[in-house]
């Protein structure tokens, strides 16, 4: 039971994030050189069984199944809340964030004093709960729920700019406690840079 509601956690977040970063590349990709063959599904790399120490240490038998993935549970989050995320291994990586908006589906977090329309980050966030979310289930299937973090929700984190070029992506180390995988966040969430990405743009939808 353990066993399949994290294969179902680990697959519905990559498959947001796909749906949100791969989309995106492709479109990018195509405007950038209108000649050039268009990206597939097929075209995304296999992802490695072994994604993190944890699964090692699970799959040999080191740690228990519950041990790795969880669910560790945690308060549910309020709109003015602030939290940090880790985007990479360097403590240089580290972000503060603060929670501008909590849809039924999604948390929506932002660097603290970011300048965001409300009314379009209301949209935003309706769209992704009522399109996003029911079609990544329906090519998908459902997600494991509570996540990781025992919360229901995911976590779209937008960061004004993170790395050139870089549209967003998401980390299979969030699906690792931090016991084991200390640059792990230990949610369900995704990662979205502004500056490629604005909201309530066809970018950002894509």
């Amino acid at each position: 039971m353990v066993q399949q509601r994290v294969r179902q956690s680990l697959r519905w977040v990559g498959a947001i994030g796909l749906i949100i970063v791969l989309s995106s590349t492709m479109m990018a990709k195509a405007d950038s050189n209108s000649s050039q063959q268009r990206l597939t599904w097929a075209d995304a790399p296999a992802p490695s069984p072994l994604r993190h120490e944890g699964d090692a240490r699970s799959r040999w038998g080191w740690e228990l199944y519950a041990d790795v993935y969880g669910p560790f549970f945690t308060d549910p989050y309020q709109i003015g809340d602030h939290t940090t995320f880790a985007l990479g291994e360097s403590p240089h990586d580290v972000y503060e964030m603060e929670l501008y908006y909590r849809s039924q589906y999604a948390y929506f977090w932002f660097e603290p004093d970011t300048d965001i329309d409300m009314d379009e980050l209301q949209t935003t966030a309706d769209y992704f709960d009522k399109r996003v979310w029911w079609l990544d289930r329906e090519i998908f299937g459902p997600n494991a729920s509570p996540g990781i973090d025992g919360d229901t929700r995911i976590h779209l984190v937008h960061v004004n700019e993170f790395y050139p070029g870089l549209l967003g992506f998401f980390s299979p180390k969030d699906q690792c406690a931090q016991h084991i995988c200390p640059s792990s966040n230990q949610r369900d969430a995704v990662y979205m840079m502004l500056n490629e990405n604005p909201l309530d743009s066809e970018q950002y939808y894509a």
